[in-house]
Parts: structure tokens; C-alpha cells; sequence
């Protein structure tokens, strides 16, 4: 008797000595990209080995869908413990999410090992919360038809504007009856993403320097446009209302993307290139354009203190698996800078173009639906469609847009914190 009674009471002991973390504890993770937790699975289930007392349960919930669901979840108490978050719900869910604890997330290594962390991921610049992991960088390329320009008998080289329009025209193709046959240069779909590259390009800002202002009736936005005029109306090498141009379709010999397109041209049957975003001067310095540092995980703070740090552990872990960095940042350039000597990364033409361009590009923060990316969307359709001159379309828009941040201002601009490389 006396034996099982010694084994009994350790047993005892060492189920009341086990830490939380032993626990039984099914982590949900949302994502409004089923891919993402496709690359994500087999590290989850890595880690359920490991720790045999977290396993994992997918959501993919539709991005329009985010905000009202995520609302929901929080107030009914059956929240995600773990959230791909988008920068562009900064403001609106800030104060539902948990700062990464700092024990296993040190600050200054973050600032280390991540391109440009305190201006993308610091939110107050007077503490060391951060909100949110990085993912990777994307920003606008230009995309080109290898066979297209080695018909034209031209070298793959634009780094300037002017540059760019020139081979636009040599390489725009057109029938007998002047029906476009090839784009030499396509712009259309960019004609309020270029703008902004454009823009800071010059030196010139999107907002005020206290961000309560919108800055687009200025020389460097006209500039922009006057760009994009006479590529549309006066070279007529870009398609407008032609339906069927792309450059993954083998029609089109040039096209600003931002850099996630290179997904579906891997999928077609086009021998695609890809280059910088040109300069107005050649010169990559002040800057190349905008970028969007995107972000990847977030935790709730709602959730219960067990669950939110094994959410954390978990994703301490998840970040130091190069794989899932590698595997997640295909269209941008991974954040981590030394993934930059991978293999992954120096042999991949589009990574390699993101990488020189990255250090280059500026994060502006938050720019919010209603209050930017609605006037920006009407004000390319008005100028695609010549409503009016572009320098009014411009004073109308600011106009507009300013009227709105009056309303329900822009709770996060950063645009300013960015320092450029030394020349």
C-alpha cells in the first residue's frame, strides 16, 4: 500500500506542478487569405508536436467581412486567438489588441532585424508597444514582356520616366484600322498608386505635416498627372477603356503592379521580366515610391491570459522559422533583413528588384477607405474619363478629402518618420 500511495501523491504533485502552458489549449486563427493558413499549417502542426498541448483550429473569414465579424467575436466572447491583422484597421481595432510582450519580443531586437520597424510598427513614438508582427514589403514594379522588347530589338532599361514613355511608344502595336494590338506601356488600374510613387519621388508628402491635411493640389502631384495625360491621351500607348489588356494575357509589353501580380504571371505563359519603378531623374534618392509594410499577426486582448500567451509563444516560435517567412512573403520582400542572403531571395528576379527599391520606399500609415481611397478611386475614373482638367480634379479631391478628415480624422500618419538611405 505504501508504494501506491508514494506514486499516487507525486502523481498528485506533478499534475499540480504542470505550467498553463501544459494545459489543453486550441488556438483559432483567422485569416481572410485561406492560402496563408495553408502555408501556415504544417508549422502549426510542427508545434502541436512540440507542445502536444496546443493544437489549432482555421477560419478564413472574407476581409469585407473583418471588421463587423471581429466586433461580433470580441463582444460575444468567442474571439480568434489569433488575427492576420491589415494596417488599414489600425485605429479601429488598436484598442482591442494586446502589446507583444516584451520579455519575448525585445524591442531592440525587433529594430534590428526588421527593415524600418519603428516607423511601421511603433504607433507612438514615445513607448516601445508594438501591436502587430511585420510580414514583408510591397511596392509597385514594373512588369515586362522579355519577348515583346527582344522583338523590338530594346534592352529591358527604363530608369527614368521620360526613359519608360519612350519605349512605350516604339513598343505599342496597332492594326491597320488603329485597334491597339499591344500596349507598350500600361498604366491603367494605376492612376492613384503611381501618382503617390510620383510624389515622394520629388519630395513632396500625402498629408500635412501634423497629418490633419490631405496635399494634393501641389507641383508634384500635377507633375504625376501630366505624366499619366500624356501617356494615355497624347502617346496613346497604355490601354484605357480597351477591356482584355494584361500583362499576364502576352498583350501587353510593359505594366506598373504592384509586386503580389508576379502570382498570377507565374501562372500564365509569359516570359516576364521585371524592373525598378523609374525616377523623374534616374536617381532612387529621396525615394522610389510608397510602399505598404504589411503586417502579419495580432492577438486580442480580450482573450484569456493563458490563452493570449501561448498565442505569443506560439508566434516567438513561428518567427523564428525562416520557411515561413520565405513562404509567406513570395510578392514582397520578406522584413527580416537577413533572409535577404537567402538563396530564396537573391535568385528571385522580383525579390531581387524589392530589395534594392525597399530601403527607398515610404510607409504613410493608415490611409483609410472613406476618407482617401474613395476620393482616389473617383478621382482616377474622373480623369481616366476626362471629366476635367487634372489640376481640378486635384483641387476638388483634396477638397473633398479634407473635408472628411475634418470629420473622422486619420488617426495614424507616418509618412514622415521616413529617413532615406545615405546618398
Amino acid at each position: 500500500m505504501r508504494p501506491k500511495s508514494v506514486v499516487a501523491g507525486l502523481l498528485v504533485v506533478l499534475a499540480l506542478a504542470l505550467p498553463a502552458s501544459a494545459e489543453n489549449i486550441e488556438l483559432v486563427v483567422w485569416d481572410w487569405q485561406g492560402f496563408r493558413n495553408d502555408i501556415l499549417r504544417p508549422y502549426a502542426e510542427e508545434y502541436s508536436r512540440l507542445n502536444p498541448g496546443i493544437s489549432f483550429a482555421f477560419q478564413v473569414v472574407p476581409l469585407s467581412e473583418y471588421p463587423d465579424k471581429l466586433s461580433v467575436a470580441v463582444a460575444t466572447g468567442i474571439a480568434p486567438d489569433l488575427l492576420h491583422f491589415h494596417n488599414k484597421f489600425t485605429s479601429q481595432f488598436l484598442p482591442m489588441l494586446a502589446p507583444f510582450p516584451k520579455d519575448l519580443f525585445p524591442v531592440e531586437q525587433m529594430r534590428a532585424e526588421y527593415l524600418a520597424f519603428d516607423q511601421a510598427f511603433l504607433i507612438d513614438e514615445t513607448d516601445d508597444q508594438f501591436y502587430f508582427l511585420p510580414a514583408g514589403i510591397m511596392t509597385g514594379v514594373i512588369f515586362y514582356n522579355k519577348d515583346l522588347w527582344a522583338q523590338a530589338g530594346l534592352v529591358p532599361e527604363a530608369p527614368t520616366w521620360d526613359a519608360l514613355r519612350e519605349m512605350g511608344k516604339k513598343l505599342t502595336r496597332r492594326g491597320l484600322d488603329g485597334t491597339l494590338q499591344v500596349a507598350g506601356l500600361s498604366l491603367r488600374g494605376a492612376e492613384w498608386t503611381l501618382p503617390t510613387d510620383m510624389i515622394y519621388q520629388q519630395g513632396g508628402w500625402l498629408f500635412s505635416e501634423d497629418g490633419t491635411r490631405a496635399l494634393l493640389d501641389t507641383p508634384e502631384a500635377r507633375r504625376a498627372y501630366q505624366y499619366l495625360n500624356e501617356v494615355f491621351f497624347v502617346d496613346q500607348t497604355s490601354n484605357i477603356n480597351e477591356p482584355g489588356f494584361d500583362i499576364a494575357r502576352g498583350n501587353v509589353a510593359a505594366q506598373y503592379k504592384w509586386a503580389w501580380y508576379r502570382d498570377p504571371l507565374d501562372a500564365s505563359d509569359v516570359d516576364y521580366g521585371v524592373l525598378p519603378v523609374p525616377t523623374f531623374t534616374g536617381e532612387i534618392w529621396p525615394a522610389v515610391g510608397r510602399n505598404n509594410y504589411e503586417p502579419s499577426f495580432a492577438v486580442l486582448d480580450s482573450i484569456p491570459e493563458e490563452r493570449k500567451r501561448a498565442a505569443f509563444e506560439f508566434l516567438k516560435w513561428l518567427y523564428e522559422q525562416d520557411g515561413y517567412h520565405l513562404a509567406l512573403n513570395r510578392g514582397r520582400v520578406p522584413g527580416k533583413l537577413s533572409l535577404w542572403q537567402h538563396d530564396e531571395v537573391i535568385l528571385d528576379s522580383t525579390l531581387q528588384v524589392l530589395a534594392g527599391m525597399a530601403p527607398y520606399t515610404v510607409f504613410p500609415g493608415e490611409l483609410p477607405g472613406y476618407q482617401w481611397e474613395q476620393p482616389m478611386g473617383q478621382l482616377a475614373s474622373d480623369f481616366i474619363n476626362r471629366k476635367n482638367a487634372p489640376e481640378i480634379l486635384l483641387e476638388e479631391t483634396e477638397r473633398l478629402i479634407n473635408s472628411r478628415l475634418a470629420e473622422t480624422p486619420a488617426a495614424w500618419v507616418v509618412e514622415r518618420r521616413y529617413v532615406p538611405p545615405a546618398r
